[in-house]
């Protein structure tokens, strides 16, 4: 089946420059008559036990779970281990879902996820992926989240809907973009009705600072692990002092870890040099 569903990708993944799979493509598209439909060019894959619907024009989360049925193994395995059953999760930058389908699985039905995704075609994605797989713990929402509520531009990177950054220049300097919503963590929680969070994964493209701003309150009175990409250049881009982001978590009392290395404390400066090759480095943050 899987090799079959990268046949009927063929085209997001470049395979039709091959004349058999070309073919192939074509034949399937005629007996299945999809040709009008916008869903048409989208995927069923199954990942992590779930029926995920992927865009095979996304060369990054969708592609990675076609091909090998998972997306970032490293970190969704620690994921998993630190959302543990009636916790309360956020998910920003959730993207088609991944995270928050784990989450939403691993909290259960005491549990809630609430799931933040600005790009209107990726939540649409992220919307039917939840549905299709009955979870009635996650709350979505199609927005971003900024330090203040209002309207900003999103920009997209063409094959890549994982970059994209509320900054152009994050965003491979793409000037296709879209307006959307932006709310604050603190005021979107209130809103729910919601006191506390547990675990939050940010995954925004350099906004994190602006997110931490908007999410004060919250972070000060429950205090909840994170994973976090500290990505300097990518901050920068928003405007933003880099290390601004990691003197956010000393002051709250937070100890780094890396992602790959859970269980050993490494000191803000470790975080620094780690990153001076202009990567991001993913941390662990609990306190």
């Amino acid at each position: 089946m899987r090799a079959l569903e990268v046949l009927r990708a063929g085209p997001g993944l470049g395979l039709t420059r091959f004349p058999p799979v070309k073919r192939f493509h074509e034949l399937l598209e005629l007996v299945g008559d999809r040709a009008s439909s916008r869903s048409a060019r989208l995927v069923e894959v199954e990942a992590y036990g779930f029926r995920f619907l992927i865009d095979p024009s996304d060369r990054q989360v969708s592609l990675s779970l076609l091909l090998y049925g998972s997306y970032e193994p490293e970190e969704t395995t620690l994921f998993q281990q630190n959302v543990l059953p009636g916790m309360v999760v956020v998910d920003a930058g959730a993207n088609i879902g991944v995270y928050t389908l784990l989450a939403a699985r691993a909290t259960g039905a005491a549990g809630r996820v609430i799931a933040f995704e600005p790009d209107p075609h990726t939540f649409e994605i992220l919307s039917e992926n939840v549905s299709r797989n009955d979870l009635s713990n996650v709350v979505l929402v199609n927005g971003a989240l900024a330090s203040e509520p209002g309207t900003m531009s999103l920009y997209r990177v063409p094959g890549h809907p994982a970059l994209a950054s509320l900054s152009s220049s994050n965003a491979r300097s793409s000037s296709e973009r879209v307006e959307v919503e932006v709310t604050t963590l603190d005021s979107a929680l209130a809103d729910l009705g919601i006191e506390r969070v547990d675990v939050m994964k940010l995954d925004t493209q350099g906004a994190e600072i602006d997110i931490l701003r908007g999410a004060r309150e919250t972070i000060e009175r429950a205090r909840p692990t994170m994973f976090v990409e500290y990505w300097p250049t990518g901050l920068s881009g928003m405007g933003h002092e880099p290390d601004e982001l990691l003197a956010h978590f000393e002051e709250w009392g937070y100890e780094f870890s890396l992602v790959s290395a859970p269980d050993e404390r490494i000191d803000r400066a470790e975080v620094v040099r780690l990153s001076e090759n202009g990567g991001g480095v993913d941390l662990l943050l609990r306190t």
